[in-house]
């Protein structure tokens, strides 16, 4: 019997649920018009629409939406869907993601229209989000609708499995009324 609950508690604890992550995100437009449309709901922990400037500057805007993590590390995965409006195609408005300051392009130099998948970790208390880098600022700006589940990264299941022994152990031990278990 106590082999079975061992087994059982052990079994709980390795598939336990993953915990909601709260964060507040932030628009960055670097000084251009950049924009947000966030409609964050249903399926995804954020979901929005991300337009990099088209301001006529004649220079590099970076346009980011950005939070920070609390004091967990993170696993950050979603898809989006990319679309750069500069007549000169998505090779002056790319898109991707920014990580402790480390910006990580996803789309591709062309086609004008894109879609894919992303999966990144994110450490403790690191800044992290998308941008849109209007290169020239003009002729048209790139935009990306994106949606992405934010979970804790998950403790390893032998550690679940170990913390599930000692706490099996200490109400062995209590059980047995604090005698020594041979």
């Amino acid at each position: 019997m106590l082999k079975t609950l061992a087994f059982a508690f052990a079994l709980f604890l390795s598939f336990g649920t993953a915990k909601a992550v709260t964060l507040d995100f932030s628009l960055h437009t670097g000084g251009g018009n950049g924009s947000v449309i966030d409609t964050t709901g249903g399926a995804f922990d954020v979901f929005f629409l991300l337009a990099g400037s088209d301001s006529n500057t004649r220079s590099s805007v970076i346009t980011q939406y950005t939070t920070t993590s609390g004091a967990e590390d993170l696993i950050v995965r979603g898809n989006y869907h990319y679309f750069s409006d500069d007549i000169y195609g998505a090779a002056f408005d790319p898109f991707g993601y920014v990580n402790n300051g480390v910006f990580t392009q996803i789309s591709q130099s062309a086609p004008r229209f894109q879609s894919g998948n992303f999966f990144f970790i994110v450490e403790a208390g690191n800044t992290f989000g998308w941008y849109i880098d209007a290169v020239d600022d003009r002729l048209g700006a790139g935009a990306v609708i994106v949606g992405a589940i934010i979970q804790p990264v998950p403790l390893p299941a032998a550690a679940w499995l170990l913390l599930g022994a000692v706490g099996l152990m200490g109400a062995v031990r209590r059980r047995a009324g604090g005698r020594a278990i041979a």
